[in-house]
């Protein structure tokens, strides 16, 4: 693949490190490892440690390599040793920080990262640009250490803005809020009222808690993902002046100050404290800090912000929460380049892996994915093998969230280190439960051999093996030493509580272990064990207490949600309440707390505040059915369900078998369908389905036997009945199995009656386009059939009724109008051939709430926008593919839709099933997985990056019917794009990697398809109908010649030209097979033409390969007794290749519905030509007449040409009007089949 010209750079410097003549052992530790040789590495690298010149890289380098082999102590005293000497070591210490041999990753600190800790806080070189960064790690520290004085003493060390106001959620699906003005930068005021993402009316409040850890976290104030939120500060300077504002966050972030914009990325990111840093002006008097903080895929967000002056001390400026008056100004912003990244880009050595992996290192530290991935990608390419390339790679991947390549990485790792550390930990720890003892026995006697010295895994891996051999009394022996010389490791800690409490019933013991833990360490996991022990023994206080002591640390509400279980459990309704307002007063907009509030007064029959909590709940999540239906008990209103009420089998049997006559026979009759949707005003949905079936043959049996009940998205399933209803009466339930149900002993002149609600629980914005349909036909008798819609007051409901005219009764029952369309006995519709899809026919009802195609198109286009955005992936495929090249529009088209086909697979995963949400475009490469939204993502995103113009296009396909969508919604199936060239617009399909470019199937010509605009969406934006690209035409022309044998047989030469397709078809056919299989399929082919025998006797191709125009080859045959012998005469049928036309399409009796042609005919023009040679002395008889025949469009053209006695040329032509035919013209299109089929069967006379 081709590189950007710095890939290129780096790649060449690379390479050229190899070629030195005079190697130092620094270098040579280098090849050792570019060479899979990590052993004489580590060797030549200690050597280069008492080379002066070389030994503070060989001491970071031997930091790396030591802390990934289980010597991080030795680390460690390289590490300190660098430190100690090196003038300035805060670069390489920012970007090895999480080594284990430095500081390591959060936890409780080992003594020699502690050591390392408090040397970086004393430590004036580095106090303004490590202060902030080492506070925030010992509080980690004495989190984990459960030393609260020392916490809190750091915790209030932290020099952040602490006051903040808050306000939201605001959407952000796919990120596309991130630009989106929702109105808060314009209104700083506490009595704005703002729209939250599901239209509730929210303002700026003040949460009761404050930040933890100098962090705001976004999770402790809103419960709510793809979502954006604001925070304002007012921030009080004594005078005018400039300073520094710096910024650490997670997710995506803007930050205005004085209401001008200083910081904006939309990219995920997730960086260190005071990693960002502005300098910007500050007024006197009071400045506004707005933050916009955007969940984004990163589930934790959060942000620190604080200001230092330009000698980047600490400025200590009051800061208020409530509105203060400020001044307005554009302000001037310069961006400060974090000192790590820009002391190692300074450091940059051509000739020098480590500075490279240090940059990386230091990029991936702020989440820079696209800076760091361009280093390590070219590093990966120049050195394949090299073991700390590879690992860093890994990591990459993984904090990258690909786990595709994460997989690959590690797969290859693996191969070249298959006795390294971590991959031997990895799989013994993957193999500890499989039943092949021998191969862990063996694995672990591996790891001992290698790293003897790692006594923590070896101690692990003894009680492993003691396992292995059923000891337990020596498994809880040693793993009583273990824990002993390890108490801080929560793992092992939770292991032996387990093995304990299996092995001894003494609850008091097992409480112990875990408690003594607790009093010097943090663990929520194991306080989570002692929790549950608790419950079991009936110790709730004790279950709470530990929750509450977890509450020091954390300011998460989720522990409040813990505790207001258990008090729910104790009936201590008001102490439950009091904590779920500790939550209300930090998170408002929790609708889940807000409805256990509602739950809870409602306990206490206080009917008047759980109505207000059931409301409040409402607004912030209007989806609950549940709490709709809540609402209406509180106010001793009916169920809806039961307002719709029920059928009672007994009687709408009895009535059926009284009243009905079926018009015909069919293997099972619906005796009733009945669908009761309703739909509150918070957009909450639910539906009873009932329907009894009668048996009446045993192919029904079949049908019916097994049926599959399963909730559909975002909904609970109830199900209330499912029996068989035998001819005597009696009742036998169905056995249920998961989600299916099935009907024993069913016998012909049974029925079966199914009864299930679906009610709404989950949403999100797509929900709030609600759309139903119902069938009120049906192939198959009907009694009864009934659609009913409870819409409550307020509600838009928009029906329609495709294909009849069928209106609602009307009515009104307690706050809903009922709408209800009922058909008794209607007409069954004639099953005919190639009818068109049921949609066209069959009456439907259609409902939506009124929205537009805009608002379809507005939702889709934030859904998908993000996903297409280019990343360093992209950016690369786009580069590789159109560097350096002057190709037209129209090329780079071809070439970006050859690239997506032949790099992705395609996955089917229809709409209806499936998400909306495309994955992200580098994904899908990565991947070279994805289904028809993901490949038309992929394909928009490199073309967009090319410069071409593409939207991604909704398609309902035409096998689904012209009148599936009959109402704006989002019943599409399908997803392609559309490119706008200069030379007209096309529609491209990307799921087939035969097809060629710009052609389509049957399926796409006049879908129902809405177009999603790139760019800005027109208000009028309608439903369009798909035309076919122009000028790519679906052909088959054949030149044939025929040799009439004396011996009655015929040896036929075939030369074929498919296009579009047809040419698909035959890649399809013909290319992944060898000669010997292309051979048989052939054959099959040719057989279903003649009735004698055949021999293939040659098959070879000019051009057969995905995705070409064309598809080119020649086959030659013989067939056996083809010629027959009438009196003196012979006859031969002419042999045509391609079925134009067929008699069996027309049934018997009045067509009832239209033709459909287009699924019919799937080629747009045929084309033979077929020369007929005789054997002296027969001679042609006679000439047949030529045939012309034409039905609107439709022309059908065989001519004869005598070239002599023994020469006959034939020439057949059909070009195809792939248009429906109406039931009027039907009988004129039957003599047309009619005469062409007759055509079809001409035979020439010999003699």
């Amino acid at each position: 693949m081709k590189k950007n010209i710095f890939f290129l750079f780096l790649l060449c410097c690379f390479c050229g490190t190899t070629q030195l003549l005079a190697q130092t052992n620094y270098q040579r530790g280098w090849e050792y490892l570019n060479n899979a040789d990590v052993n004489n590495a580590i060797a030549s690298f200690e050597k280069a440690v008492k080379d002066k010149p070389t030994k503070e890289k060989a001491q970071l380098t031997l930091t790396m390599l030591y802390s990934v082999l289980g010597k991080s102590e030795k680390a460690s005293e390289l590490f300190n040793d660098f430190y100690d000497h090196n003038p300035d070591p805060g670069d390489e210490l920012f970007a090895m920080w999480f080594d284990e041999g430095v500081v390591g990753y959060p936890t409780k600190h080992k003594p020699f990262q502690l050591n390392m800790m408090k040397k970086v806080e004393s430590d004036a070189r580095l106090k303004t640009r490590f202060e902030e960064i080492i506070k925030y790690r010992f509080i980690t520290h004495y989190t984990f250490a459960n030393n609260l004085e020392k916490y809190k003493a750091y915790d209030q060390q932290m020099n952040s803005v602490k006051n903040w106001a808050l306000v939201g959620p605001f959407d952000n699906v796919m990120n596309s809020g991130f630009n989106k003005d929702f109105g808060v930068l314009q209104h700083p005021k506490p009595e704005k009222t703002f729209q939250s993402r599901y239209g509730a009316d929210i303002q700026w409040f003040i949460p009761q808690l404050g930040l933890q850890d100098g962090y705001y976290y976004k999770t402790y104030n809103f419960y709510s993902v793809n979502s954006i939120i604001y925070a304002q500060s007012f921030i009080e300077s004594s005078e005018e002046q400039d300073v520094l504002m710096k910024i650490g966050y997670s997710g995506s972030l803007k930050v205005w100050l004085n209401d001008s914009l200083a910081y904006s990325e939309q990219e995920r990111r997730r960086t260190e404290i005071d990693y960002f840093q502005i300098k910007c002006h500050l007024n006197k008097g009071y400045n506004r800090v707005l933050i916009q903080l955007g969940e984004y895929e990163e589930t934790f967000p959060s942000f620190y912000v604080r200001f230092t002056d330009l000698a980047d001390k600490h400025l200590p400026l009051n800061s208020q929460n409530t509105y203060q008056p400020y001044q307005k100004n554009k302000g001037s912003f310069t961006h400060i380049p974090f000192f790590a990244v820009e002391g190692l880009k300074k450091k940059f050595d051509k000739n020098d892996i480590l500075s490279q992996l240090l940059l990386a290192k230091a990029y991936m530290r702020a989440n820079d994915l696209y800076a760091a991935e361009e280093i390590l990608s070219a590093l990966a390419v120049a050195y394949p093998k090299n073991y700390l390339v590879l690992r860093q790679l890994i990591l990459f991947y993984k904090d990258s969230e690909n786990t595709t390549e994460q997989n690959k990485t590690y797969a290859t790792f693996k191969e070249l280190y298959p006795n390294d550390l971590d991959i031997l930990a990895n799989e013994i720890s993957d193999i500890a439960n499989d039943t092949d003892k021998s191969k862990l026995k063996g694995l672990i006697s591996t790891f001992k051999e290698n790293y003897p010295y790692v006594e923590f895994n070896n101690l692990l891996y003894e009680i492993i093996l003691l396992g292995i051999d059923e000891n337990l009394d020596k498994m809880l022996e040693k793993m009583e030493e273990i824990t002993k010389k390890y108490p801080d490791n929560s793992e092992l800690v939770l292991i032996r509580h387990n093995l304990q409490k299996a092995l001894n019933a003494d609850p008091q013991k097992s409480n112990e272990l875990l408690e003594n833990f607790l009093k010097e360490t943090y663990s929520f996991a194991v306080a989570e064990s002692l929790r549950e022990n608790y419950i079991a023994q009936g110790r709730i206080d004790d279950a709470i207490k530990t929750l509450e002591w977890a509450r020091n640390y954390s300011k998460d509400p989720l522990l409040d949600k813990k505790i207001i279980n258990l008090l729910t459990r104790k009936r201590d309704y008001d102490g439950a309440i009091k904590a779920a307002m500790r939550i209300l007063k930090n998170v408002p907009s929790d609708y889940s707390n807000l409805g256990d509030l509602a739950t809870l007064y409602k306990m206490k029959n206080d009917k008047k505040n759980a109505m207000v909590y059931y409301e409040e709940a409402l607004r912030y999540f209007p989806f609950s059915f549940e709490y709709n239906e809540k609402k209406r008990e509180l106010k001793d209103q009916k169920a809806v369900f039961d307002l719709a009420g029920s059928i009672s089998p007994a009687e709408v049997i009895g009535a059926y078998e009284k009243e009905y006559v079926a018009k015909s026979k069919q293997s099972y009759d619906i005796v009733i369908d009945k669908k009761t949707l309703v739909i509150f005003k918070t957009k909450a949905t639910g539906y009873r389905r009932s329907y009894i079936i009668k048996i009446n043959q045993e192919s029904a049996i079949e049908d019916w036997q097994k049926i599959e009940l399963t909730a559909d998205a975002n909904m609970s399933l109830q199900v209330n009945e499912t029996k068989t209803i035998k001819k005597n009466g009696n009742k036998i339930e169905a056995e249920r199995n998961g989600d299916e149900a099935v009907f024993t002993n069913l016998e012909v002149g049974d029925y079966i009656y199914v009864d299930y609600t679906q009610k709404q629980v989950d949403g999100s914005k797509s929900a709030l386009f609600i759309y139903d349909s119902f069938p009120l036909s049906s192939y198959k008798p009907i009694y009864k059939r009934e659609y009913t819609v409870f819409a409550e007051e307020g509600v838009n409901l928009k029906d329609s009724v495709a294909n009849g005219t069928l209106k609602p009764e009307l009515s009104k029952k307690d706050g809903f109008h009922v709408r209800s369309w009922k058909l008794t006995s209607p007409e069954v519709l004639k099953s005919e051939t190639h009818p068109l899809p049921f949609s066209d026919i069959g009456m439907v009802v259609h409902i939506n709430l009124g929205y537009t195609w805009y608002d379809i198109a507005q939702w889709y286009s934030d859904l998908s926008e993000k996903q297409a955005q280019p990343d360093f992936t992209i950016r690369s495929i786009t580069k590789s593919l159109f560097d350096g090249k002057n190709y037209t529009d129209e090329q780079k088209a071809k070439i970006i839709y050859d690239f997506v086909c032949k790099n992705i697979q395609y996955s089917s995963v229809d709409f209806r099933q499936g998400s909306y949400v495309p994955q992200k475009a580098s994904t899908i490469y990565h991947t070279r997985l994805g289904d028809c939204k993901d490949v038309s993502t992929l394909y928009a995103s490199i073309a967009r990056t090319a410069g071409l113009d593409v939207n991604l296009v909704l398609i309902n396909t035409r096998d689904n019917g012209q009148k599936d969508v009959f109402l704006p919604s989002l019943n599409f199936n399908h997803c392609i794009v559309k490119v706008n060239l200069k030379s007209g617009p096309k529609y491209l399909e990307l799921t087939d990697t035969d097809l060629p470019y710009a052609h389509l199937y049957y399926t796409h010509n006049e879908a129902s398809i809405l177009e999603i605009p790139n760019k800005s969406i027109p208000k009028n934006i309608s439903l369009s109908t798909l035309k076919l690209n122009e000028g790519y035409v679906n052909k088959i022309i054949r030149n044939s010649t025929i040799k009439v044998n004396s011996t009655n047989s015929i040896a036929v030469k075939n030369q074929v030209l498919k296009t579009g397709n047809q040419a698909s078809g035959a890649t399809k056919s013909y290319y992944y097979d060898d000669d010997e299989k292309r051979k048989e399929n052939l054959k099959k082919d040719l057989t279903a033409n003649f009735t004698s025998t055949i021999k293939v006797n040659s098959f070879t191709f000019q051009k057969l390969e995905p995705r070409a125009d064309t598809a080119s080859y020649t086959y030659e045959y013989t067939v056996d007794n083809e010629v027959k012998k009438v009196g003196s005469f012979k006859t031969l049928k002419i042999p045509f290749s391609d079925v134009v036309a067929k008699l069996d399409i027309f049934d018997e009796g009045q067509r009832v519905f239209d033709f459909d042609y287009n699924y019919y005919e799937t080629v747009e023009y045929y084309d033979e030509t077929i020369t007929i040679n005789l054997d002296n002395p027969t001679k042609f008889l006679e000439v047949p007449e030529n045939v012309h025949l034409t039905f609107k469009g439709n022309v059908y053209d065989l001519a004869f040409t005598k070239i002599d006695d023994q020469h006959l040329k034939v020439k057949r032509t059909y070009q195809a009007e792939r248009k429906n035919i109406s039931v009027k013209d039907f009988e004129e299109f039957k003599t047309f089949i009619t005469k062409v089929v007759e055509a079809e069967n001409t035979s020439v006379v010999l003699k």
